[in-house]
């Protein structure tokens, strides 16, 4: 008797549309024989015959429409619009149920103990008819073996016991045995020490849960290994299940991973490399920097004249350079991550008023107007005091620096939806479009070279940035050339459990 006999037969014997002979495996439900739907699959998660086959014996649902999880069946929720469903489990000689018999109904009903019987014996017959047939691989024109042999990766069929039944070329090749060699060869052979475990495990999933993927060294004859990816799925042939899989060659894939990988070791290498060298400069530059910025001060305070002014500017100049190795020296820390920030409840509100009241004589001397808002109620967070200083004094000082004469900057502080915000926004020369994507990048500046406009390092908004980020905020920037430009740094109000 043929399958498709068995699907009539089942129709008839319920007087309904719709009857079945379905497989079940891992993802899907699809259907070796229908009557009445040209529906040749269907998704596992809603499918009413995996349902059976979880349960013990035949399952009977007098009204699907009573149960939401029916409800979703694609049967159900689109033609035929089933209301009533019965289905039988085929079960192989060792005890593995593969799919059912079952029949789909348009109305409600009730089926006899009798009818149930029949449905039972039905799927007896399915069961037979599928193991008289020898289901097996070689006997399927749709998978012979010049098919086989030209898939791109190792095709191969393991038994229960995990020896090798069937094979492609490609898997010879790979091999490098001849096929006398692999014929019944333990899978676990072509692998050694750790792989040949987690392969052993690999292939236990696929006949307990029906696949499972597996990456491992695939060792030749030679002794070679090749790095391979394989999947299986269980699979019912000749009467028994089996593995079929799959290998896929992943030497490029591992070698292109090695290289990221010793790239990535080289990169930090070398930032730490010029981490450490720009530290021993730093602190190989500051010590007699020091000592030149005192002379130079007791100088311009005893000379007048000419000689008063070179010593002023040698003052001013040792200044300038000391804060450039200040922040190279900083940034080198904050990027090797040696920069200690012990943090402390501290109200945002109250930092900005110290330090714009140091740097506002130098905004009042180009008749800027510098404008503070602070909220009554603290704005309180567990951050690094010294960390905040250093981001409202390089973003008030950046302010001032390309704000021209009778501008204004406003400093605002505020709480918004559970974090901390700082606002530093000027009316200066603003920041062009194409040169604000780089505006936290460390030595950038918008003017280059000798010709450019104004002095400094290129270093404040990268310090600003790597200090915003290792507190948990965020910083951005808002800009528009000829208008000025507003910063913006997010600190998060809690961050107890950092």
């Amino acid at each position: 008797m043929s399958i498709a006999i068995v699907a009539e037969l089942a129709a008839h014997l319920f007087d309904v549309s719709v009857a079945l002979v379905t497989f079940i495996d891992t993802h899907r439900q699809w259907h070796k024989a229908a009557v009445g739907t040209d529906r040749t699959e269907i998704p596992r998660e809603r499918s009413l015959c995996a349902a059976t086959i979880e349960t013990e014996g035949t399952n009977v649902v007098e009204d699907l429409s009573e149960s939401d999880w029916f409800a979703k069946n694609p049967f159900v929720e689109s033609p035929p619009h089933a209301r009533f469903y019965a289905g039988t489990p085929l079960v192989t000689p060792d005890g593995y149920p593969i799919g059912t018999v079952s029949v789909l109904g348009a109305e409600p009903r009730s089926a006899a103990p009798a009818l149930v019987r029949q449905l039972e014996h039905l799927g007896d017959i399915a069961m037979e008819t599928l193991l008289e047939r020898q289901y097996a691989l070689g006997d399927r024109d749709e998978l012979t073996q010049t098919v086989l042999d030209h898939l791109p990766g190792l095709f191969y069929v393991l038994d229960r016991d995990g020896r090798l039944r069937r094979w492609n070329a490609r898997f010879e090749r790979v091999s490098a045995y001849d096929p006398g060699e692999l014929a019944g060869r333990a899978a676990e052979d072509f692998f050694e020490g750790a792989d040949r475990t987690r392969v052993a495990e690999a292939m236990s999933r696929v006949f307990r849960n029906g696949s499972a993927t597996v990456e491992a060294d695939f060792v030749q004859r030679s002794g070679s290994t090749v790095p391979i990816l394989f999947t299986g799925v269980r699979t019912y042939l000749e009467g028994a299940f089996h593995l079929v899989g799959m290998g896929t060659d992943i030497s490029e894939q591992r070698r292109q991973a090695r290289a990221l990988r010793e790239a990535k070791e080289k990169a930090e290498e070398a930032s730490r490399i010029k981490s450490r060298m720009l530290k021993n400069l730093s602190h190989e530059i500051r010590t007699p920097l020091t000592s030149i910025i005192g002379f130079a001060r007791v100088l311009k305070e005893n000379l007048s004249g000419e000689d008063g002014r070179a010593a002023r500017l040698v003052h001013e100049a040792g200044k300038r350079l000391k804060g450039t190795v200040d922040s190279v020296l900083q940034l080198s820390k904050l990027e090797t991550g040696t920069q200690d920030l012990n943090r402390e409840r501290l109200d945002l509100g109250e930092v900005p008023g110290d330090v714009a009241g140091r740097l506002r004589p130098h905004a009042e001397s180009k008749e800027q107007r510098l404008r503070i808002e602070v909220p009554d109620a603290p704005v309180e967070g567990w951050w690094n005091e010294g960390a905040l200083r250093r981001i409202v004094e390089n973003l008030l000082e950046n302010a001032i620096k390309f704000t021209p004469e009778g501008g204004t900057i406003d400093l605002r502080v505020r709480q918004d939806h559970g974090t901390a915000v700082l606002e530093v926004e000027d009316t200066g020369v603003g920041i062009g479009e194409e040169a604000l994507p780089h505006i936290f990048d460390a030595f950038k500046q918008e003017s280059e070279g000798l010709t450019r406009e104004y002095e400094g390092s290129g270093l404040g908004l990268a310090n600003v940035k790597e200090l915003t980020e290792l507190m948990g905020g965020t910083i951005e920037v808002d800009s528009e050339k000829g208008e000025g430009t507003r910063f913006t740094v997010s600190l998060p109000l809690d961050t107890s459990s950092a």
